[in-house]
């Protein structure tokens, strides 16, 4: 029977050994698959996924992994008001990270839905968006959601590499698998951080593009004045 005091212990053991491990920073702005690659990166490094803050984040899980790293998931513009470039390389530069983008459109849609909010409400948390990834853009591995959607395996490796961290292939089939949106969607539980039905909203669609659908033409006109320009620079078009 585990008492306050061996709790406290077991805890306090369990930080020393976090802090004896090399910690994977995943940057982005919300709603753009922070979680999925944190979770993707703890699971194929067999790796806990621990925020490091007070409060627990949505991918926080694998407490118990013995590998030699832990992932650190990141929102810049919740750690920085406003988000800049200095720091934010003040935080990562020189460290191990990845920053996460998705088309602004996408998350636009994945933020109305995620906070239950109306257009005016999510357009207000979009207006962020272009500084948070201007201040990021001295990360230098980046990723695009899409590219991690449609490659999921191989863009994963391509990120351990140009991290420059050694890995086995074997067991990389069954991390996507296991890390795929139906499979985790399936199998949600209140064990995980916070409820069952909380984490199903975090889940969202998993899908790309569905903007195209969900967005009515003159919110999305209202949107596209905020993030166009930043949209483009990444590569998405305005179509």
């Amino acid at each position: 029977l585990a008492t306050e005091g061996s709790m406290w212990t077991e805890r306090t053991a369990s930080l020393l050994l976090m802090a004896e491990r090399r910690e994977i920073f995943v940057v982005g702005f919300p709603r753009s698959g922070n979680s999925w690659l944190s979770r993707l990166l703890g699971d194929f490094l067999d790796s806990p996924v621990e925020s490091g803050q007070e409060m627990a984040s949505n991918a926080d899980e694998g407490h118990d992994r013995p590998g030699p790293y832990v992932i650190r998931l990141n929102h810049p513009n919740q750690l920085y008001e406003p988000p800049t470039r200095e720091r934010v390389m003040q935080k990562f530069g020189g460290k191990l990270a990845v920053q996460i983008v998705r088309d602004p459109r996408d998350v636009f849609l994945s933020i109305r839905e995620y906070y239950e909010s109306n257009w005016e409400d999510a357009l207000i948390k979009m207006r962020a968006w272009p500084a948070t990834i201007h201040a990021c853009d001295g990360i230098r591995v980046r990723t695009h959601y899409e590219d991690l959607h449609a490659h999921t395996g191989s863009e994963l490796l391509r990120i351990l590499v140009m991290l420059d961290l050694p890995y086995q292939r074997d067991g990389l089939d069954e991390t996507v698998q296991r890390q795929s949106w139906d499979v985790r969607v399936e199998n949600l539980s209140d064990d995980m951080p916070y409820s069952a039905a909380h984490q199903r909203r975090a889940f969202g669609h998993g899908k790309v593009g569905r903007w195209r659908e969900q967005i009515p033409e003159d919110v999305l006109h209202e949107g596209l004045e905020i993030f166009n320009s930043m949209m483009r620079q990444l590569g998405y078009v305005n179509s």
